[in-house]
């Protein structure tokens, strides 16, 4: 056994290379997985679009669906420009009792309790569990009541640290889930307000 000065500084070394290991893996633990996301290039004709519910999300003036006052209306209540009170009462009406409308609309609600599922997964978990057991046995003449009635609860606590990244992922993934949801109901909406506007036109 090399006792000297030289081996001890040599077994010092070699004891600490698994505790460098592990702290480089944990440092690269800090990193989510996966790249991150970059907005796709967005038409020329698109870029200035900002109607529809998700203008609802930000703070703009004049709100979404709403007259400046005066000026001519949004591009997502593009009927009022025609000034025809009964057309836009058609389409406020369709697009309130439509199924189609209804649907798209239920799907922003699950979205976003998708995305609180999501988010819940960064924080502690809980479970609590309780029970009872009765057992009722045959009593033999003379003998002893054998019934007995057994209760028991139980309470546990946990927490997955989010070292990959996994829940900030999630969180990604149902966040963009949460707007795709109501782009769509967006979309839903305006195909409703064009074909009553084509169908008033056709008999206007």
């Amino acid at each position: 056994m090399d006792n000297s000065p030289a081996g001890r500084g040599r077994k010092r070394a070699g004891a600490g290379l698994p505790v460098a290991l592990a702290t480089a893996l944990l440092l690269s633990a800090c990193s989510a997985l996966g790249p991150d996301f970059e907005r796709p290039a967005v038409p020329s004709w698109l870029a200035s679009w900002s109607g529809g519910s998700l203008a609802s999300l930000a703070s703009e003036s004049p709100a979404a669906g709403q007259d400046d006052g005066g000026g001519p209306a949004g591009v997502d209540s593009w009927w009022r420009n025609f000034n025809d009170p009964l057309l836009a009462a058609l389409i406020a009406e369709a697009q309130r009792v439509n199924p189609d409308v209804r649907t798209a609309g239920m799907r922003i609600l699950e979205a976003r309790a998708q995305l609180a599922i999501a988010t819940s997964g960064l924080y502690p978990q809980q479970q609590q569990v309780s029970g009872e057991v009765l057992r009722q046995g045959a009593r033999q003449a003379g003998g002893p009541d054998t019934a007995y009635t057994a209760y028991g609860a139980g309470f546990g606590i946990g927490w997955e640290i989010d070292f990959w990244g996994k829940f900030r992922r999630g969180i990604e993934s149902a966040e963009a889930g949460y707007f795709a949801s109501i782009a769509r109901y967006d979309d839903v909406q305006v195909l409703i307000a064009a074909q009553v506007a084509s169908a008033y036109s056709s008999i206007g």
